[in-house]
């Protein structure tokens, strides 16, 4: 989905529909696309990774 969406086969979303629901499937979709920005936003903009709790107030 991330490298072409036009590329997603039937069989795949056949397989998705068997484990879940049309609902549960779109927020899978949502999900993938949104890492994807992130990554793609980030490598763009070269930013550094932050440690795990770097930057969290406790």
């Amino acid at each position: 989905m991330t490298s072409n969406a036009s590329q997603v086969s039937d069989a795949t979303f056949a397989e998705l529909r068997r484990h879940f629901e049309e609902g549960e499937v779109v927020e899978i979709a949502c999900v993938v696309g949104l890492f994807a920005y992130f990554n793609r936003f980030n490598e763009a903009l070269r930013t550094d990774p932050t440690a795990p709790g770097e930057g969290v107030d406790t």
